[in-house]
């Protein structure tokens, strides 16, 4: 996750009835076994680094990130 993204990260947020609910979504990837990682400069940059974050996601930086896109055979678009 990057950017205003890492919000997701937080758990327990109320989602209005009706909406999808990120936090049942990235759990079900987790149990997956994908990885799911959040970027702890956009984390610090939010005021969010010491909050917890949701069981099984992990903090990481640009460099891990950089080799993730590098060692893809996906393509990534932002």
């Amino acid at each position: 996750m990057l950017g205003d993204s890492v919000g997701c990260a937080i758990p327990g947020q109320k989602t209005p009835p009706g909406y999808y609910n990120i936090e049942v979504m990235l759990k079900s990837l987790i149990a997956k076994n994908v990885k799911v990682k959040a970027c702890m400069v956009c984390l610090e940059a939010r005021r969010l680094k010491n909050l917890d974050l949701i069981e099984g996601i992990q903090r990481s930086n640009m460099v891990e990130f950089s080799e993730w896109v590098k060692d893809s055979d996906k393509i990534v678009t932002f």
